[in-house]
């Protein structure tokens, strides 16, 4: 998603519609596609989450409707703090 100064509710919208379109297009024909799917939607860096959180609080609203009326399910995924990570196997992973 492009920044939170420059992204229009609108700008959201097509932006996921092209997204699923894209997708949808480009894996028209495989045998094994992935389902459901997912968009990961990364947060902004605290100082623009600061700078811009009344608009940035609105883009994550436009999502949430768009998911909501197209059926789709949202889900959170916190970050790990430094010390979580570290704590950690090299090779582990997350589900």
């Amino acid at each position: 998603m492009a920044t939170a100064r420059s992204t229009t509710n609108s700008d959201i919208h097509s932006q996921l519609n092209g997204y699923v379109t894209d997708y949808l297009t480009k894996h028209m024909y495989d045998a094994n596609t992935s389902w459901p799917l997912r968009k990961t939607i990364r947060l902004p860096k605290q100082a623009e989450l600061e700078a811009h959180y009344t608009h940035i609080r609105a883009q994550d609203e436009a999502i949430r409707n768009w998911a909501q009326q197209h059926h789709c399910e949202t889900s959170e995924k916190p970050k790990s703090s430094p010390a979580e990570s570290s704590d950690k196997p090299a090779n582990s992973s997350t589900r």
